[in-house]
């Protein structure tokens, strides 16, 4: 499913059209910075929901970063989209390589914040994007810890 639709299709359950919804309304507030952009996507997973499904839709090179790797990143193929296994606290990349570097709700998974961020500072030549939910976010708080047990966010 594209990520920036979710209209007319009633086989999909509501909760997950709302987290479509939710992402459809980032992607929006999130393009004028990544068009045409070389972007980064720190704790990508499998890697096919922003960095396949987005980012390489709308970037000129987008590199997908997690401490593990994916199976799944066989599978999703572009021209100008690479996965790269790297430890987000010490970065494989020189200096202002990207144009934007972005992250979203992996960073509580990580123990040195602070070098983290730093990190992502530094291979960034323009913007950094970090979108974390956390516990005092009523809807953070129902699907994440209350849905899906991970109660550890911060």
């Amino acid at each position: 499913m594209d990520l920036t639709t979710c209209k007319n299709v009633s086989h999909i359950p509501k909760e997950q059209c709302l987290l479509y919804e939710y992402r459809r309304r980032l992607a929006e507030v999130l393009e004028p910075f990544l068009s045409n952009a070389t972007i980064l996507d720190i704790g990508c997973g499998e890697g096919r929901l922003w960095t396949y499904d987005y980012f390489s839709k709308i970037g000129k090179y987008v590199a997908g970063g997690d401490v593990l790797r994916s199976e799944k990143w066989n599978s999703w193929k572009r021209k100008n989209l690479d996965f790269i296994v790297c430890d987000a606290a010490h970065l494989p990349f020189k200096d202002e390589t990207f144009d934007v570097v972005f992250e979203k709700d992996s960073l509580h998974h990580m123990k040195n914040h602070a070098r983290v961020l730093t990190e992502m500072r530094r291979v960034s030549r323009a913007k950094v994007v970090v979108v974390e939910c956390n516990r005092y976010n009523p809807v953070s708080y129902l699907r994440m810890v209350r849905m899906r047990g991970h109660n550890h966010l911060s």
